[in-house]
């Protein structure tokens, strides 16, 4: 999804709706504030009065002394002394203007009334900015019926509560949902203590719905967590209107997630609105300590997933990461030495089940038995099982350990 696309689409759309507004920002010339009326020799027509009709007829159309049009006048209106009358009206009108005594000295049909508002001919479909005195809120209307309002600053429907977007079919909340699918602005994860964790600063699109969390909230405590992951989600159906969620909106569960296509993000199997945003491990009901930057999250302390062992030549052996089952990536750190003087022998390792032969260079073991343990850090990427394969590219005494620093968010979380 092309979100700059619909972006600049959006801002091209509102640009076209208030050009007719902006224009209006121009100078314009200040009229009569009142209706005034002369007599055919120029004389104002004191005591005249002016007939209003619906345009084309002969059926009465009232006007207003306010500019609300809460107050009718008479209809005819009466002129004062200087042939004047304050008339407000709204739309088109028949004006039929009679001197004192009824005389009538001009007809004129289809009269429109200037209006705060750009609109069609019969007035039902039109963008007004002041339906009331100095309401300050935009109103659209289409066919009589106001759809949306611009006010201070938000767009709000007021007929089904959506704005269609170029069809029925296709509006303007499901372009959105569309648009952010899956969005994750990643929050912030601390350790706080054996039983819980800080979150910071995240916002997450929840198949459809968007949660935001703003200050740090601490999640509740994981009960009886013995050795075990346990995942971080976010209630779908606790999710505010404001977006806005707390503490008590995040749950803890061992159950693991699974990817989502059509969601795009890790959901609970169960309760499959629920997105899952962290993980952590538990060693004996204790959450093991970590630090989190970015997509990285690392373990205070290394976790041994293979000692120190022979290492045949023939991927026949395999790693289990210490990694939550939504992880792919991990920072493992590798350990190797020979047990007595051979070749010197060059480590590798695959993911697991692949089928290169060479695999991915690790570190270097020495011929000589007496020289220390060489070592390095690598980032690798397991199976679905959270598996490797390593091997040495030599037969021999060759030994190597694995351990496991930490893991990289995956995508979609």
């Amino acid at each position: 999804m092309d979100h700059k696309r619909y972006g600049s689409w959006l801002i091209v759309l509102f640009i076209v709706l208030f050009a007719g507004i902006c224009f209006g920002a121009e100078g314009l010339l200040i009229r009569n504030a009142k209706f005034q009326a002369f007599d055919d020799d120029g004389n104002v027509l004191t005591g005249g009065k002016l007939y209003t009709y619906e345009p084309g007829t002969s059926t009465p159309k009232a006007t207003y002394s306010d500019y609300d049009l809460q107050t009718a006048n008479a209809n005819p209106v009466v002129l004062d002394s200087r042939g004047e009358a304050t008339i407000y009206g709204t739309g088109s009108y028949k004006l039929v203007l009679k001197d004192s005594d009824d005389v009538t000295i001009w007809t004129e049909d289809n009269v429109p009334v200037k209006s705060t508002a750009i609109e069609d001919a019969d007035q039902d479909t039109k963008i007004q900015v002041e339906e009331t005195t100095d309401e300050d809120i935009i109103r659209f209307d289409i066919a009589g019926t106001e759809q949306m309002i611009i006010d201070d600053g938000k767009l709000e429907p007021t007929t089904d509560n959506d704005v269609d977007l170029g069809s029925v079919t296709k509006q303007f909340r499901a372009v959105f949902a569309e648009m952010f699918l899956g969005y994750v602005n990643r929050a912030q994860f601390d350790y706080n203590d054996a039983d819980q964790i800080d979150v910071t600063a995240g916002v997450y699109d929840v198949n459809g719905k968007i949660a935001i969390i703003g200050t740090t909230v601490t999640t509740s405590a994981i009960s009886s967590g013995g050795t075990d992951w346990h995942y971080l989600f976010i209630d779908y159906s606790a999710i505010p209107a404001s977006c806005a969620i707390d503490n008590s909106d995040l749950y803890w569960s061992s159950t693991e997630p699974t990817f989502s296509e059509t969601k795009k993000g890790f959901y609970h199997t169960s309760n499959t609105d629920d997105r899952c945003i962290f993980a952590v491990y538990t060693v004996t009901d204790d959450i093991a300590e970590f630090y989190h930057s970015g997509d990285l999250v690392i373990y205070t302390d290394t976790i041994t997933d293979y000692a120190l062992a022979d290492i045949d030549e023939d991927w026949a052996d395999e790693v289990t990461l210490t990694i939550p089952v939504v992880a792919r990536m991990s920072s493992v750190t590798f350990l190797g030495d020979s047990t007595a003087d051979n070749d010197a022998a060059a480590a590798y390792w695959r993911t697991n089940g692949a089928t290169a032969t060479t695999g991915n260079y690790i570190l270097v073991v020495d011929e000589d038995a007496n020289l220390s343990l060489a070592a390095n850090t690598v980032d690798v990427i397991c199976d679905s099982n959270l598996k490797l394969d390593i091997k040495f590219d030599v037969a021999g005494d060759h030994r190597l350990a694995v351990y496991t620093n930490g893991w990289y968010f995956p995508i979609g979380m």
